[in-house]
Parts: structure tokens; sequence; C-alpha cells
């Protein structure tokens, strides 16, 4: 496998390994939390503010880091669920998937094209 087939998280892990330093060393080189760094390579999303910096540190453009849905999908996701009144718990237990799976979908985060096709038939609308 190529090292720009490897998700974010995966990425991260062996860029971090690969110095031979520990989440909270990483945290102080890209200026977060030791819990951050945790939560990124347990699968978070990055904001915004922080990929340029972690893509520049890591050596990966940041397009292939974080291969993000379009941001006009996130916002459409979120609009569909409020239309229906529908909290994310509720929506992830309609679509078969956990309510922090669509906060992460909603927020920028990887999305797989089987999911993007369950949201459009749960919807009803076509991408």
């Amino acid at each position: 496998m190529n090292r720009e087939d490897k998700t974010f998280p995966e990425q991260l892990r062996m860029w971090r390994k690969s110095r031979r330093l520990t989440q909270t060393e990483a945290g102080k080189v890209l200026g977060v939390s030791v819990n951050t760094i945790g939560h990124w390579e347990g699968g978070r999303v990055p904001p915004e503010r922080f990929r340029k910096r972690i893509a520049e540190e890591l050596g990966v453009e940041e397009s292939i880091l974080f291969d993000v849905v379009p941001k006009e999908f996130n916002t459409l996701l979120k609009t569909k669920r409020l239309e229906r009144k529908l909290t994310q718990k509720e929506l992830g237990e309609r679509l078969g998937y956990s309510e922090a799976t669509i906060s992460i979908w909603e927020n920028g985060g990887r999305i797989s094209e089987f999911a993007i096709e369950d949201i459009c038939t749960f919807f009803g609308i076509e991408i």
C-alpha cells in the first residue's frame, strides 16, 4: 500500500512513530494537546485551521491527507437532518451508523460512497 493510500489517522501515527515521538511530543510539534493527538489518531478529523500545518509537517498534500467530502454535502446532510427534526443519534440509528459518525460527516469527515448512497436514498436526493 502506498503511503498516500493510508488514512489521516494512519499517516499521523506513522509520522509520529517514525520520529519516535510520544503523543505529547507530537502535540507540542503541532501545537495541540496530547488528547487532541489521541483523538486524531482515533479517527477524528482536525479543524481546518490545523490542516495546512499538519500536511506540511507530515509531507503530504493537504487534499490527499484530508480526503474530505465537499462542504456542500456536509451542509446538505445537516440541513436535511434538521428539516426532518432528527438528532444526529436518530439519523444514525435510521441509517445504521453511530451518532459520532454522523457528527464527523457533518463536520467534514471522510465518508464512503456507500454511505453517501445510504444518505441520498434516505433523504430522496441525488448528488
